[in-house]
Parts: structure tokens; sequence; C-alpha cells
């Protein structure tokens, strides 16, 4: 529009500064009185001409740098964020009245605006979205600049360094990750140019992480991005794995080699002494039923671990149960055990599956009797909790007790406080009973002191 405007001007100017000069050179060459008087009317004709074209044409440029002035003071005051809501609201306020030129500018740079503002919305949803991915990671997320400082710190890798919730972008990583082998692994990665893998144990978070640098960039000394992975739960898997194989070899291992000599034995003629040879029998079955009980009870861990066995809890008297329970040991002791004392409300009603109910009374009373004398007593007590959901029943011995370095290791496979003795249980029956416990959706904890005694307490729920 302004290049037609300025072209039809020119036009216009130059024929009329022909003309002009036409007739201005017309009258010096001529003799005619009235020479004089057309150069002067050529003259200021042309003058006329002149400021006709300027004047407009200055007028048209004043209105055009009005309102880049005003845009540009309205894009000032959008930055700065003081009174404009939208780009868009207040670009259309700057049409000035019945002039095209402003208009046509104003619309182009409202157009402009659109294009900006659907950029900067899509580059904030982006950075949002990666904000959001990197704070749901499993994995820990780190970056650094080529100056050491960080521009990426997901919250799982805060977690995995114990760091609180507080802004460590553009903080040096040296200065917020105490930790050598990182900070050395990070250095190496921006000499070597390659990425680099290490495995890192976290003293004070009692952590193990891998670790990978990354270098960002081909530049030696750039950038690196960290990604960190807790194996710390993998490791204690992998080493519960290893002891667990270790356990089973070590207790299946001891019946086995008893059978294998007692059975070399009789081959070299123990067979022929009747005595020797049916007490050789004997503790060989004792070990067969030995290895079927472990096997049976690694079995029925599996399943309660795996949640494969499933059980139906209904109402049942509790001293009914606890009843059958004793009844059970009485008929599986000798007389010489501790004399079993019940305190418990006849009224009393839980939810719970009776088979499994009697496994986790009889394992308790079995061991409270197994470290009790006979001329002293185990206790079978009950009381409510202070809310009444749950029924506390307690199996207490006076017992030798158990030493406090034990009472956290009691309830995991195979852990015996006194491995000495090996002829009497499987390690297993404690951390089964727990877990059955569990399944009737209480919990079980014990209260021990050496020489005096030890408690178990578990709870069961009531309807």
């Amino acid at each position: 529009m302004i290049t037609r405007f300025f072209r039809w001007r020119i036009m216009l100017l130059t024929m009329l500064l022909v003309l002009n000069i036409v007739g201005i050179l017309y009258a010096l060459a001529s003799n005619n009185v009235l020479g004089p008087i057309v150069a002067i009317v050529s003259v200021a004709l042309m003058v006329i001409v002149i400021i006709d074209f300027f004047l407009p044409t200055m007028k048209a440029i004043k209105s055009v740098t009005n309102a880049m002035n005003r845009i540009n003071s309205e894009v000032q005051t959008n930055i700065q964020g003081q009174s404009l809501t939208t780009p868009i609201a207040s670009l259309e306020t700057l049409r000035i009245s019945n002039n095209k030129e402003d208009f046509g500018l104003t619309k182009a740079f409202n157009h402009m605006s659109h294009a900006v503002s659907s950029t900067v919305d899509n580059l904030s949803m982006e950075r949002d979205t990666l904000a959001v991915v990197l704070d749901t990671m499993a994995d820990g997320v780190i970056s650094i600049d080529s100056e050491g400082k960080i521009s990426i710190f997901n919250n799982t890798a805060k977690d995995m360094f114990g760091i609180s919730d507080r802004a460590l972008i553009g903080l040096r990583l040296v200065d917020t990750v105490n930790d050598y082998e990182i900070l050395d692994l990070v250095s190496q990665a921006q000499i070597q140019t390659k990425t680099l893998h290490s495995d890192v144990e976290i003293i004070s978070t009692k952590t193990l992480l891998h670790v990978t640098a990354t270098p960002i960039g081909d530049n030696a000394y750039g950038g690196v991005l960290l990604t960190i992975h807790d194996q710390t739960e993998m490791k204690l898997i992998e080493t519960s794995r290893r002891e667990f194989v270790s356990n089973v070899s070590h207790e299946l291992r001891s019946p086995i080699a008893s059978i294998a000599a007692l059975l070399e034995l009789l081959s070299d003629g123990a067979l022929e002494d009747s005595d020797t040879a049916l007490d050789f029998v004997n503790r060989m079955t004792l070990d067969a039923k030995r290895m079927a009980s472990i096997v049976s009870d690694l079995l029925e861990l599996s399943m309660i671990e795996s949640g494969q066995l499933n059980i139906e809890l209904k109402e049942m008297n509790l001293l009914e149960v606890v009843a059958d329970s004793m009844n059970y040991v009485n008929n599986q002791n000798s007389d010489d055990k501790a004399e079993i004392k019940v305190s418990i409300d006849s009224n009393i009603v839980v939810m719970g599956h009776k088979d499994k109910l009697l496994q986790i009374l009889v394992n308790l009373i079995q061991n409270a009797s197994r470290f009790t004398d006979k001329d002293d007593y185990i206790y079978i007590n009950s009381q409510m909790d202070l809310d009444d959901s749950h029924v506390m029943v307690s199996v207490r011995d006076t017992g030798t007790g158990i030493p406090q370095e034990h009472l956290p290791h009691l309830f995991e496979r195979f852990y015996k406080v006194d491995r000495s003795r090996r002829d009497e249980g499987t390690g297993l029956g404690l951390s089964i009973v727990k877990n059955l416990v569990q399944m009737h959706g209480g919990d079980l904890s014990v209260d021990s002191v050496e020489g005096e005694g030890s408690t178990f307490t578990f709870t069961l729920m009531v309807p």
C-alpha cells in the first residue's frame, strides 16, 4: 500500500517538474514580457507540488512511526508483565483511524504475535511434559552443563541422595553430590567423550546405585547426562536368593550325609546285627522325616509368599481353637514338658481360618515348650486392643530367652538362634507363622529378655 502510494505521487511529481522546467526554459529563452511571469509561476507550482508530495509522505511516515512506537511500547509492557493479559487483545487496539498502512502493520504484527504465542505455548507444554516425565521416572536423572552446573535434577535423584526438596538448578554438582566416585565418573566422561558406567554405594542412604554418565555433544569438557538406577532391592533379592540356596543346601546336606553314612555301615556288615540295624533304620527314618518336613515347609512358604495360598476367614471361638492346639501339642510332647496356663475370655470370637490358626498357635507353643523347663510355665493370654478392632494373643514362656541381637532376624527363613540345635525345627516355622498372621489381617511381634523368657504376640481381627 505504501509503495503504490509513493509510486503515483512520484510519477505526478516527475511530470510536473518536467513541465515546470520546460516552462522556465521557455520563459528564459523568450524575449516576451510574459517570460519572467511564466518562470515565476512555474517555480511556484514546482514548490507547491513538492510540498504536496512531502507533507502526506511525512504524515504517512509519522503514522507508521507512531504505530511502531506504540507496538514497541505494548511489547515492552507485555514482556515486563505489567498490564497486558494477551498480546492479541492489546494489538487490536493499535488500529489508527482510517489509516490502512497502520492497520496493515498492526495486523501483520498481530499475526506474528499469534505465531510466537503458539510456539511459546507448545514449548511450555513440552517443558512441563518433560518435567512430569522426569519426576515420575523410577531412575534418577541429572544433567550438568560444561561448567558443572546443574540443569536437571529430578525428584528420584533427590531421594537417592537424601536431598530435601529445594531448588538445585544452577548449583554446581560438586557442591550438591558429595561422592567422589560419581564426580570422577563425570570428569572421565567429559575427558574421554564416551559413555561410562559404574556401581556406586551411597553410605549415607545405604543404597547401591548403577550410574551411567553420557557426554552431551562431541567436545571434551562439555555437558554430561547422568542416569542412575537404584540396585539396592535387586542386590537384596540376589543376596537373599544366595542365602536361601545356601541354607537349603545346609539343612538337607546333614540328613542326607547321615543317611548315606548309615547305609554304608549297614552294607559293611552292620545289617547282620539286628539291634544295630534297627537303630540305624530308625535314625534314617528320622532324617527322612526331617527332609520331608523341610520340603513341606518350603512349599508352604513359597505358596504363601507368591500369593497362591488363599484362605477364607470365618467367625470362631478363640478359646476353643487354643484348647485344640494345646491338645495337639500335649499329644506330641512327652510328659516332662512345661505346663500351659490359659487366660482367655470364653466369649471372644475372632475371624480366622481354623487349620491355619491352629498352625500358628501350635508352632508358638512348641517353640515355647522347647526352651522352657518342665518346672516352669507357658502362659497364653488375650486382650482387646484400644479400638476394639483386634484381639491381641500372647504366648509367653519363662525359659532361656533370646539375646537382643537375634530379635531383628527371628522371622527370617532358616534363622536359628542356636545353630547347634540342628535336630529341632527347620528354621522356617516362625517365618511361616508371620506370613499366616498377616494373611489373617494381623501382625506378629516378639519381646524377650535373655534368662527371663520370651513373649510372642499376634493380633486377630474381630467380627
